[in-house]
């Protein structure tokens, strides 16, 4: 916060009376932004800036109560920048040209200020600039304007962002903890049949090994409830089914050898049969 500057005053120039105010409408509510004309004294010049609802300037707190400390302060450092950049560019600037930013203070000026508590009542003050014409002046403020409602905009529907962004997270933690995490209540699960299942795979494909679709029902639905059973710690239909699986995996193996021995037998005979013939 040591970037964060003050300045007191009285609660007349504070409120911004002195300039008109534009109306602002964010989600059927209407607020009250204020940009000044250029106010100068010699060569030194200074912007208002202000952000109002019912004649009371707002905290930034207040514009979003839901933000991070960490990414209020990364808005603010983006506004502070913003400002300081389109003064640095379209000023009639000196030799001895500076910008700053000061946040008004009603009364005493503090030593420092909570960001949810800092009033978004901004002073941006340039030293050594030069007056500029008229079209000139309105356009730099014109842009400080268009600067200042986007950042408000920016930050104000943040808050719809961390809103949207913590209902996703609790429904992906919702379907989480429905299908990944352990259940505590195994009692209305199918851990024995599903087990009971993939062991009726493993006895017929005992007898139609050849088939190999037996042994791969019974290693996907042995997998699937030891997994299962593991999270509802039923470690008896965890250990019946994982014996499962790797029997159905012997099975597999065993038939494909079978298979390929079965394959060699015929092509030999088969070569046989064609050097008879010849």
């Amino acid at each position: 916060m040591s970037n964060v500057k003050y300045c007191a005053m009285s609660q007349d120039v504070f409120s911004a009376r002195k300039w008109k105010a534009e109306d602002l409408y964010l989600d059927n509510q209407v607020f009250s932004v204020v940009v000044s004309p250029v106010s100068r004294k010699g060569n030194a010049a200074q912007y208002h800036l202000a952000l109002l609802k019912d004649g009371k300037v707002l905290t930034y707190g207040e514009w979003n109560q839901t933000m991070r400390t960490n990414t209020r302060a990364a808005y603010l450092d983006k506004l502070m920048h913003s400002l300081l950049e389109i003064a640095e560019t379209k000023c009639n600037r000196g030799d001895e040209f500076s910008a700053g930013i000061n946040f008004g203070v009603p009364g005493e000026k503090p030593d420092e200020v909570k960001l949810e508590e800092l009033p978004l009542r901004i002073v941006l003050f340039c030293k050594d600039c030069y007056a500029m014409d008229e079209q000139d002046e309105e356009h730099l403020r014109l842009q400080l304007r268009i600067e200042f409602l986007d950042w408000l905009d920016q930050v104000f529907h943040d808050v719809v962002k961390e809103t949207r962004l913590t209902a996703e997270e609790k429904n992906y933690q919702a379907m989480i903890g429905a299908s990944m995490l352990p259940h505590e209540k195994a009692g209305n699960t199918l851990d024995v049949p599903m087990t009971l299942v993939s062991i009726a795979c493993l006895i017929v494909s005992i007898f139609l090994r050849e088939w190999f679709i037996p042994q791969i029902m019974a290693i996907f639905v042995a997998g699937c409830t030891a997994f299962r059973s593991a999270q509802h710690k039923n470690y008896v239909c965890t250990v019946i089914c994982a014996a499962v699986a790797f029997a159905g995996v012997g099975i597999s193996i065993m038939a494909y050898r079978e298979m390929k021995e079965a394959l060699k037998g015929a092509s030999e005979a088969l070569q046989s049969q064609m050097q008879n013939r010849n």
